[in-house]
């Protein structure tokens, strides 16, 4: 049976630290057919010159503003009938996608994956961490981990434009609150990490969304009660 296409998306904005590392961790990926979509959010590095100048990159400068704007309109342009996200500064370990494209395919009824993943600082890549913290995660809910049926974005919907640090977490509220079948491989298939402009270290805005999503989570499932 042939392999279907996954699209892998890549946002971007003044990643040319970790821009090329990214992709290269994409392009090394066992399974085939993929393609890659970066969509470059304006920025004013060597960004676009990296993208552009990689062989087999679907290149696009964002026209909107916000990360999530940017993952919706990749989604759209989207040719695979799979989504897989990375981060411009994470790295997937070789083995990734086809792991996560052989278990879709042997569930067909699973509409996604995510893998656990480890941490790295910069710029050392040595995550300094409390004793009782983990340089790791057990299950990676962010998108550089997930692998998806297209026809999920339908279902759940696409990333919130109103949410600039949350729409990741609100994406997977929703996924969780939908009781959709998805799965957790568990294998440290990506790489995450840890500097100084991560979007998440805005803290205040970051707090300010996670209140906004928690309300929305409680009021789907008062909905949902509500229909049994």
């Amino acid at each position: 049976m042939k392999n279907e296409l996954a699209s892998v998306i890549i946002v971007a904005k003044n990643s040319e630290a970790y821009l090329a590392s990214a992709i290269k961790s994409a392009l090394e990926q066992e399974y085939k057919p993929f393609e890659i979509i970066v969509v470059d959010g304006r920025s004013t590095d060597r960004t676009a010159e990296i993208a552009q100048s990689t062989e087999g990159v679907r290149y696009f400068m964002q026209r909107d503003q916000g990360l999530a704007n940017a993952r919706n309109f990749a989604i759209r342009a989207a040719a695979g009938r799979f989504i897989a996200f990375l981060d411009s500064d994470d790295v997937w370990a070789r083995g990734k996608l086809q792991t996560q494209m052989k278990y879709l395919a042997a569930n067909p009824d699973c509409e996604a994956t995510v893998t656990w993943l480890r941490y790295i600082s910069e710029p050392d890549h040595v995550l300094r961490h409390h004793p009782r913290q983990r340089p790791y995660d057990p299950i990676g809910y962010t998108p550089s981990a997930l692998v998806a049926r297209r026809g999920l974005f339908e279902k759940v919907g696409l990333f919130d434009p109103l949410l600039s640090v949350g729409c990741d977490a609100d994406w997977f509220a929703r996924l969780f609150d939908s009781r959709l079948p998805f799965a957790v491989v568990p294998e440290f298939l990506l790489n995450k990490r840890i500097h100084q402009t991560n979007l998440s270290r805005d803290i205040a805005q970051s707090r300010k969304e996670t209140l906004v999503l928690l309300q929305n989570s409680i009021s789907r499932k008062r909905k949902m009660a509500g229909k049994l």
